[in-house]
């Protein structure tokens, strides 16, 4: 699979080459050479396709990864609390999702358009200004944590919860992105890009956990936001380089130092999951919930892909 690895100014994204808006394409929407990558089931009601990844983050004097010294309390609430987290919770976001009030070192999110409502991303966006409806895209949102070399990466996440405290297995699992960590010296300048050819099993590798997962109906992170949106929080973090995550806003130049939306409540959103509640065989009977996400969420089941 080709991508385009784009300095948009704002931050880092990587585009499949075929799909990039605003710029000729590198190849035919439907060219044989590009693997399609297509998302389906779980909570969702259509078939999407893929078309970019963002990565989500914060430079250290706004609260990045290298003040990150704790991870975030085992227990679990989505978005904080009904018009967003306390004051002091806002200080050092950096991820768009908070769970239990409290930000991951960054957060990475698969962006798909619903194929049967457009042809192609460009036109899925041009609807979404023009007569945003929903379910037109689906966004898979996959929190991301430092990890060090040093630390075995069980060690680095039991440091960080995730929403339903997915048991670590003990197998060594490679950080993430790194076809783009790895190429931030070829992304320093706003505008630059980079095409790269990666497989089709670094993209599923962020896809940690296709049964357990949080998901509701929102917004584009971005003017206009429209709610257009199925959002899918995956239960599982993902490594990333901490040492690569905190050279990211160092060698960006004239790119802005925060990539973060700011955070909002959930104002009446829905949050239904299929993390079980229970001991029941879908999960590890130590793990618990607290009876405040309980009481926010409702059941779905199906597993995504």
């Amino acid at each position: 699979m080709r991508l385009t690895l784009v300095n948009t100014g704002r931050g880092l994204e990587a585009w499949a080459a075929h799909e990039r808006v605003g710029v000729a394409a590198a190849a035919p929407a439907h060219h044989p050479s590009q693997a399609q990558l297509s998302l389906s089931g779980g909570p969702l009601s259509y078939e999407y396709r893929f078309f970019k990844i963002e990565l989500h983050s914060s430079a250290p004097t706004t609260g990045g990864p290298s003040l990150s010294t704790t991870g975030p309390r085992t227990s679990t609430h989505p978005s904080g609390v009904e018009g967003g987290p306390p004051e002091h919770l806002r200080q050092g976001k950096t991820s768009e999702h908070l769970i239990d009030g409290r930000p991951f070192d960054a957060e990475i999110q698969l962006h798909f358009y619903n194929r049967q409502l457009a042809s192609s991303a460009a036109e899925a966006l041009r609807l979404s200004d023009e007569r945003p409806i929903g379910s037109l895209f689906a966004v898979v949102s996959v929190f991301a944590i430092g990890h060090s070399p040093e630390l075995s990466p069980s060690t680095s996440a039991n440091n960080h919860s995730s929403l339903g405290r997915h048991q670590q297995s003990g197998h060594k699992q490679r950080p993430a992105m790194g076809f783009l960590l790895d190429n931030l010296d070829s992304l320093q300048n706003q505008g630059s890009s980079l095409a790269v050819r990666v497989s089709r099993r670094q993209i599923m590798e962020l896809i940690t956990d296709r049964r357990h997962y949080v998901t509701y109906e929102g917004s584009l992170n971005r003017p206009p936001c429209s709610e257009t949106v199925d959002w899918i929080l995956l239960n599982k973090p993902v490594p990333l380089d901490l040492a690569k995550l905190g050279q990211l806003f160092d060698k960006l130049q004239n790119t802005n130092q925060e990539n973060v939306r700011p955070i909002n409540g959930l104002f009446n959103r829905q949050l239904r999951t299929s993390i079980a509640f229970d001991g029941s065989a879908s999960r590890p009977a130590e793990q618990k919930q607290p009876a405040a996400f309980k009481e926010n969420c409702s059941k779905v089941s199906g597993r995504l892909f």
